[in-house]
């Protein structure tokens, strides 16, 4: 009778403990910081840091608090989240709903993302995955879609249109996930408006890593009129080739990736 006892009250504290069943009851959150997020106990950026978020894994929204402000150019708002055992903060510019597997390699392509990421059953799958897909290709997974205008190692056009997701998002998700877009930093200081295109740029040369050579990289964005992103792009020139994402409103709802790249 003991037995019984003990084991209701422990079933008791289980079922109303503030972590149990947590997965089931908030949003699930990814991390697409590719140094890893930091997590903190209180929401303020000078408190001490307690967990880092490693990219890729999730984390469960409990709150979002109300004031907004932004961190190299990101604009967000600070999350109370659980990771793992813990309860914390969290600048909400690294999560968004997308899942994401994380990919090494030099060079990896929005055709990864799609059919790793997207793709729930075989039934969403309209082709064979090949290393480079023939031109003029498409594949849908639920109300997203992926399109290849050109594919080839040294001609690749590329395009994912995702459903429900911001430019900013976009941007932050895939200069993470693209291997040679990950060095970029948009800290919004170091732009000037450029009256001609109506947009803030910014260039800068680094040396490419590993390589005996200079990359010459270039980033603009446009905002809207609540001064949010409508347009984000990155790329790069070097003496082989070059690449370049384009993130952009396609729909009210839906925002388009563009990737290019190609060899000289």
């Amino acid at each position: 009778m003991k037995l019984i006892q003990h084991t209701f009250l422990l079933f008791i504290v289980l079922a109303f403990s503030p972590l149990s069943g947590i997965s089931q009851k908030y949003k699930e959150l990814y991390c697409h910081a590719r140094s890893g997020l930091s997590m903190r106990s209180v929401a303020d950026l000078n408190a001490e840091k307690d967990t880092l978020v490693r990219y890729g894994e999730s984390v469960f929204l409990i709150k979002t608090m109300d004031s907004t402000f932004m961190v190299n150019g990101l604009k967000g708002n600070w999350l109370k989240v659980k990771y793992a055992d813990k309860l914390g903060y969290v600048f909400s510019a690294y999560l968004n709903e997308f899942p994401i597997k994380v990919k090494e390699g030099k060079h990896v392509y929005l055709k990864d993302y799609a059919f790793e990421n997207l793709r729930k059953t075989d039934g969403d799958k309209n082709f064979e995955m090949t290393d480079y897909l023939e031109d003029s290709k498409e594949a849908i997974f639920g109300n997203n879609r992926y399109q290849c205008t050109a594919g080839g190692y040294c001609d690749l056009d590329e395009r994912l249109y995702l459903e429900n997701i911001s430019v900013q998002d976009a941007m932050v998700m895939f200069t993470a996930y693209l291997m040679d877009y990950n060095d970029y930093k948009f800290k919004r200081k170091r732009f000037s408006y450029d009256k001609e295109f109506k947009e803030y740029q910014y260039s800068f040369i680094k040396k490419a890593k590993g390589e005996g050579f200079n990359q010459d990289y270039y980033m603009a964005y446009k905002l809207d009129s609540k001064g949010d992103y409508k347009r984000m792009t990155v790329g790069f020139d070097w003496e082989g080739g070059g690449g370049t994402v384009i993130i952009s409103k396609w729909s009210e709802t839906i925002v388009c990736i563009e990737h290019s790249y190609s060899c000289h």
